[in-house]
């Protein structure tokens, strides 16, 4: 080696960080000036050479495939608003606004422990799973989470008889739906397209793990906010309670809703 000092050693992953950074910089100096029409009539518009570590082409789809972080916020945001005005009551004891915005959120969480267990299990994240799963995978969720507040708020009672009522009446819908959609991914697995069938087996576990959220997790935040609203605090403003009568007028209620079940 006629290297000043000698050879030094290095690992793999150590050369292929290297390379990719040789590649980036080569692929920098070689295009630049092409949008320069001052710089001469010959452009260079890339380097595409991806031996050994990813060049032009696969940073391009990499960053195609994680440039979508805008558009899930946009997403989230949407999903958290709409959903709070749509279990929110004048009635700030009633209204189930922070117990939603929680729901979202362990729907969220379920979706990229999903993601995560796949990369553990050696799928890479592709441009279909970067762009079409996270939308699709968090309507499901918190289309299931919308039964669950529905059957609560249609109960009626605070107790934990209606508890598990409503969650003996939401166990099969959200089982037959879930059940339904891990199904039709599984399906999808028998397609030669590396694209759709690593999709769907993505697919398929973030149905697995929103189900499981669904069904043991978020009834103890239900349950905590059940429990909120028999002590008359506000929502979201948990210290403040209603006023004497209207705690009056909903343990009325409560103690009604137990004597029609005896």
């Amino acid at each position: 080696c006629n290297r000043p000092g000698g050879p030094i050693e290095i690992t793999e992953a150590d050369a292929e960080d290297i390379l990719y950074d040789f590649k980036k910089e080569f692929e920098e100096r070689w295009t630049e000036g092409w949008n320069d029409d001052s710089a001469g009539d010959l452009q260079f518009v890339g380097l595409f050479d991806d031996s050994g570590v990813a060049g032009t082409g696969g940073r391009l789809l990499e960053e195609i495939t994680l440039d979508n972080g805008s558009l899930i916020l946009i997403s989230v945001a949407l999903l958290c608003t709409f959903s709070a005005l749509f279990l929110f009551d004048c009635d700030l004891v009633e209204s189930r606004i922070m117990v939603t915005t929680i729901g979202v959120a362990l729907v969220i969480l379920a979706y990229f422990s999903a993601v995560g267990f796949g990369l553990i299990c050696g799928i890479k994240v592709n441009i279909t799973i970067g762009w079409t799963l996270p939308f699709i995978i968090l309507g499901l969720g918190v289309d299931d989470m919308y039964i669950v507040l529905l059957a609560l708020k249609k109960q009626g009672g605070y107790t934990e008889d209606d508890f598990v009522e409503a969650m003996k009446e939401v166990l099969g819908p959200v089982t037959m739906t879930s059940t339904v959609n891990a199904a039709m991914f599984a399906i999808l697995n028998i397609s030669d397209v590396p694209a759709i069938y690593l999709t769907a087996r993505v697919a398929l576990i973030a149905i697995i793990f929103l189900y499981l959220t669904i069904v043991f997790c978020f009834p103890a935040y239900c349950w905590l906010d059940m429990k909120r609203q028999a002590s008359g605090g506000y929502d979201i403003l948990c210290c403040l309670t209603s006023s004497s009568d209207r705690q009056q007028e909903r343990d009325g209620r409560n103690s009604d809703n137990m004597g029609g079940k005896n």
